[in-house]
């Protein structure tokens, strides 16, 4: 004899659906059967779905053509954009279509959905790393789906991976300016453009610099100048610095005197040199009252059979390995941002409401890839055989009280 339940309390149902979307990570397909069962199941489960919404590139057209305005701005607290370029034709003219298709799905995200997320906290917009060399966005894009935030986003995370550019030569859009208009109201911020300068945080007045007044709940601000040649990257041209680099840790600088914060000030950098003792080196600038800079060598690894490319990282803490460029700059950043396993980006002190655990990262220790690989022809590297041999340690992670953009040079020992 079997027996049934009439009804299902909505609390109980909540929790089932809920226990339903994490089990398998947070994919949209592991709620899809429960939205078919019945219209009561369908209003339970579209809010779980909706809360931290994750969009690739693949997933904008059908979404712009049918989500749920009711649901979406009720429900979404999160946005996270994972963007690549779309594969719409083939052709001489293929990436520029492709390019063009993707700037007008953005265009009407902007125009026809973000000022519907009335609830929206957290918004992420980010470049697929491996992305073809002809991909890009536009500025004016960037600005308008900026301009478009609700004032309840406070977190904000723009990475372009370096490839935004204006419209066109008569273009006057400067990006610094739109998020210099946003800070205030901020509590996490992680930027990462093609260009940028101290304008991010003041204006140059006819009296001198105007720096922004960030918020007393802002957290951190985190401002990634590395371009995909292991440099810096530019500044804007209206400014005279040499590099964003220098140009954003000078307007930080001004800024905290002015204004006193308590939100943690980070500027990320990278240096090369073609001195064959110099190794490329990470810089992470914290600005204070003063300047520290925690400089970090970067050495290449042999491929091995499931990870093409492996990067060895000594920070001040330990050495570290990498499965690529974006995990170790991420690494050296401290995660201040992460990646869910549903692909949601959030800052790392919210993580936790999202219903599913932070993705797995590809970082082990030297101790445990040693081990890993251990009797490997890819199990080494140039620099651990020379401290083998030299019995010492000839390169480290370094403080700096300055922000010169200077390589570590591994230590030659006497004889």
């Amino acid at each position: 004899m079997t027996t049934t339940i009439k009804t299902i309390s909505p609390e109980l149902l909540s929790q089932v659906l809920k226990f339903v979307y994490q089990s398998r990570d947070g994919r949209p397909s592991s709620l899809l059967g429960c939205l078919l069962v019945c219209r009561r199941w369908r209003d339970h489960a579209l809010p779980i779905l909706y809360r931290h919404l994750v969009l690739r590139t693949n997933h904008l057209s059908r979404f712009l053509g049918c989500f749920d305005h009711q649901t979406f701005s009720s429900s979404t607290q999160s946005m996270s954009l994972h963007l690549f370029q779309p594969r719409v034709t083939r052709g001489r003219h293929a990436s520029a279509v492709a390019n063009h298709t993707l700037d007008g799905f953005l265009r009407r995200l902007a125009k026809d959905v973000l000022p519907l997320a009335l609830r929206l906290v957290t918004f992420s917009f980010t470049a697929k790393r491996d992305n073809p060399h002809g991909l890009y966005f536009y500025r004016e894009t960037i600005s308008a789906i900026l301009s478009a935030l609700p004032v309840g986003c406070v977190n904000i995370e723009i990475d372009t991976g370096n490839r935004d550019w204006n419209h066109d030569d008569a273009s006057q859009v400067h990006l610094c300016h739109d998020i210099r208009a946003l800070l205030p109201r901020l509590r996490h911020c992680r930027i990462k453009l093609r260009t940028m300068c101290s304008a991010m945080v003041g204006s140059h007045e006819e009296q001198g610099f105007c720096a922004v007044h960030l918020s007393p709940s802002m957290q951190s601000l985190v401002v990634n100048c590395i371009s995909n040649q292991w440099e810096v990257n530019s500044r804007c041209p209206s400014h005279d610095e040499s590099t964003a680099w220098h140009s954003v840790i000078k307007g930080l600088r001004r800024m905290v005197k002015q204004h006193e914060t308590k939100a943690e000030l980070v500027v990320m950098g990278a240096t090369d040199d073609s001195d064959r003792l110099s190794c490329k080196t990470l810089l992470r600038c914290h600005v204070g009252s003063d300047i520290t800079t925690w400089t970090m060598p970067i050495v290449n690894l042999p491929r091995t059979w499931d990870h093409n490319s492996n990067l060895y990282i000594r920070t001040e803490k330990a050495g570290f390995v990498g499965d690529g460029s974006g995990v170790i700059e991420e690494f050296a950043e401290g995660f201040r941002w992460k990646t869910m396993r549903s692909r949601a980006r959030l800052p790392a002190s919210v993580a936790d409401t999202c219903l599913v655990p932070e993705k797995r990262i590809e970082v082990w220790t030297e101790t445990e890839w040693r081990h890993r690989y251990k009797g490997g022809w890819n199990s080494s590297c140039s620099l651990w055989r020379n401290e083998e041999k030299a019995g010492m340690r000839l390169l480290d992670a370094e403080k700096r009280q300055d922000f010169e953009l200077r390589c570590l040079v591994e230590i030659t020992p006497e004889g």
